[in-house]
């Protein structure tokens, strides 16, 4: 017999709020000049329903200038409500038009007690000649319990100061009937060398959405662990208002 905290399917996807710890992937730092990139660090989540999921996350990524992109991110996380599990994601990112990349991430989720999930994620990104970067992403998940969740993202990248960034996130996602939105605000530091720092702070409504951390320009967008609303949301469109907040660190090599 399944421990509760495994009970039901509701938590399962709200693993991706983590996410885009969404495994949390920070966007490549600018040191980063290389076309191969390779990155190691740690991701904390906590969000709705007093979802806590953390871990270590590996990223190896390759660029091919204005050609393509292509990364793979591995996490190995832990989460108080769906136990332990892997993630791994893949992503490509192609140009479409001057400016603009499709970029493409499939992630596959393997946990305790027989979980396994994917999610897709898509949308064009726009570079903007200021330096910000600007994304529109449709994203749908879906886990072996019937679980599933469709969702839009827009997340806005901008250079503040030499070494930090700032990024804005809004998302919408419905699963099982419950529509719920989600909004953020955060930022990326380079204290020392290919040291990274982030931290992110939001408001999740009626549930939680699975968010991505936006990328700076020029960077890679690497997202998380995502999907359906957290222990206690429910089907009816009661108004509830909780916290997100999310932090990580990346060492980056070259």
């Amino acid at each position: 017999m399944r421990h509760d905290r495994h009970a039901g399917h509701p938590w399962r996807a709200a693993l991706a709020a983590l996410g885009s710890l969404y495994v949390l992937v920070l966007p490549l730092p600018s040191s980063a000049a290389g076309p191969l990139t390779v990155g190691g660090g740690y991701d904390y989540y906590r969000g709705p329903g007093d979802q806590i999921t953390h871990g270590p996350v590996a990223v190896a990524a390759v660029s091919l200038g204005p050609l393509a992109n292509f990364s793979l991110t591995g996490m190995r996380y832990d989460d108080n409500h769906a136990g332990k599990g892997t993630a791994i994601t893949g992503g490509v990112g192609l140009p479409i038009l001057p400016a603009i990349q499709m970029r493409t991430f499939a992630s596959r989720y393997v946990g305790a007690d027989d979980y396994r999930a994917w999610r897709f994620k898509a949308g064009p990104q726009l570079g903007i000649p200021t330096g910000q970067s600007l994304g529109v992403f449709y994203s749908h998940y879906r886990d072996n319990s019937d679980g599933v969740s469709d969702g839009a993202t827009a997340e806005l990248a901008t250079p503040l100061i030499a070494g930090l960034s700032g990024k804005l996130t809004a998302a919408y996602a419905k699963a099982e009937g419950l529509k719920s939105g989600q909004g953020s605000v955060g930022l990326s530091w380079t204290p020392v060398g290919h040291l990274e720092l982030s931290g992110e702070v939001g408001l999740a409504r009626s549930g939680a959405v699975a968010t991505q951390p936006i990328p700076r320009p020029g960077g890679l967008h690497l997202p998380l662990i995502g999907g359906t609303p957290p222990p206690g949301s429910t089907t009816t469109e009661e108004v509830r208002l909780e916290k997100t907040v999310l932090v990580g660190m990346r060492v980056w090599l070259p």
